[in-house]
């Protein structure tokens, strides 16, 4: 017998697979998704990019306002002797301020430093600078910080500049200055921000310590820099300040009252608080600082 013949298997026309045209376009297809695809991620990277910048310069604009509150918020009103008067230790311009501090517990040296927040501006933008130089009891002068290298606390978006809130005549109402000149005592307040309305960034300061230490001692009244204005407050307000005698007598003024005795600081218009704290002011003496020398 003769075996039987394997039959040929045969494909039926158009099933031997895909067509160059049908791969083409499947490719291009691919190729669509794909880019929509990276489109997506690409806007999604943008987005966590931008808000980690944003973040990043919030935290560093909070950072650095914080270190300015802070130490402007200490800054010491020590008195020294210009063309024989008594003055205090404080240097306040549109575009930088200077005043003495307390040096830091972890710095051995003299006990005082004097410091510089400038706003500069310049190719780069703007930015708050430091400058920050240890202050001789003997040569008590804030122009020392010209010598010490800035450090950059913060850049800013836009110019900034400082202003200053108090009463430069005995019998004027408190007020912003947009500098404040050598005077016996500091000022009430200070403001960093672009213009006079409110806005942002926007940082207001108020002192807490604006007379020397000895004006809690019995003598005050006829002590340098101890008298700030009539004891008699004005209409609306806005009257007068008085030193405290150390039994806790008051400072009040338009902008908030200030307890020399054992009360806290306030500092506010119709209620609103600016900040708080409490300064003390003791007994003894004072740090003073002569045209020769400390006493």
């Amino acid at each position: 017998m003769v075996a039987p013949r394997c039959a040929e298997r045969r494909h039926p026309v158009g099933a031997a697979g895909f067509t160059l045209v049908e791969l083409l376009v499947s490719m291009v297809v691919l190729s669509l998704i794909a880019i929509t695809m990276m489109a997506g991620f690409r806007f999604v990277f943008r987005a966590f990019d931008h808000t980690d910048t944003r973040r990043e310069a919030l935290e560093e604009l909070t950072l650095g306002f914080n270190v300015l509150r802070g130490e402007l918020e200490r800054a010491e009103p020590l008195m020294h002797k210009v063309d024989n008067k008594d003055v205090v230790l404080f240097e306040g311009g549109p575009d930088r301020v200077r005043f003495a501090n307390v040096a830091p517990p972890f710095l051995a040296g003299l006990p005082y430093f004097a410091y510089e927040y400038a706003v500069v501006t310049d190719g780069n933008g703007h930015r708050l600078e430091l400058r920050r130089a240890p202050l001789d009891p003997a040569r008590p002068d804030l122009a020392v910080v010209e010598n010490s290298e800035p450090r950059v606390i913060v850049r800013l978006t836009r110019d900034l500049h400082f202003t200053y809130f108090g009463r430069l005549k005995e019998r004027e109402a408190p007020q912003w200055h947009e500098e404040w000149p050598r005077m016996p005592q500091l000022p009430q307040a200070v403001r960093l921000a672009a213009d006079e309305k409110p806005g942002w960034p926007e940082l207001v300061v108020p002192l807490m310590i604006r007379v020397p230490w000895y004006c809690g001692t019995q003598d005050a009244p006829s002590t340098a820099g101890c008298s700030l204005s009539p004891k008699e407050k004005g209409p609306g307000g806005t009257g007068g300040e008085a030193a405290g005698d150390g039994t806790g007598g008051t400072t009040s003024s338009g902008f908030g009252s200030r307890s020399s005795g054992t009360g806290g600081s306030s500092f506010g218009s119709s209620g609103s608080s600016f900040g708080s704290g409490s300064s003390s002011f003791g007994s003894g003496g004072s740090p003073r600082f002569g045209s020769g020398g400390g006493s």
